[in-house]
């Protein structure tokens, strides 16, 4: 439950300001997508399961049609330390859309993604009295 709520109000800062590009930071393209992370969104956080989880507020547009998706991504914890695993993505409701299978070294948009959410998580709690 914890989980829903916050990243539901995660999802409510990133929604309210979607169209303030400076607040998106870019971290991945494809020939055919962008994907940005909202600046701040950031959080850790224990999944209904019981796992604790990294997550982030993203979005992807398509470069086609300009089209923006707003989503959730988050890493469990454990992953992030074992430098393998999967990478959540929910959509705007916090309904699960897929999981992508990540580990090092991999060079797709999703790994990269769970990297980037990782090594900031990380690097966050290294630097926090809340460490792993």
């Amino acid at each position: 439950m914890r989980l829903i709520i916050a990243l539901l109000l995660a999802l409510g800062l990133f929604i309210s300001s979607a169209v303030a590009n400076d607040s998106w930071i870019l971290v991945g393209k494809t020939e055919r997508s962008s994907f940005y992370m909202y600046r701040g969104s950031l959080g850790i956080d224990v999944s209904g399961d019981g796992k604790r989880i990294f997550y982030v507020a993203g979005k992807y547009e398509t470069a086609a049609t300009k089209e923006t998706v707003l989503q959730i991504w988050y890493v469990p914890v454990e992953d992030c330390i074992r430098n393998r695993g999967k990478l959540f993505v929910l959509d705007k409701n916090a309904r699960p859309v897929t999981d992508i299978d990540f580990k090092q070294g991999d060079d797709s948009v999703g790994a990269s993604l769970a990297r980037i959410i990782c090594n900031a998580a990380l690097n966050l709690t290294n630097d926090s009295k809340n460490r792993i």
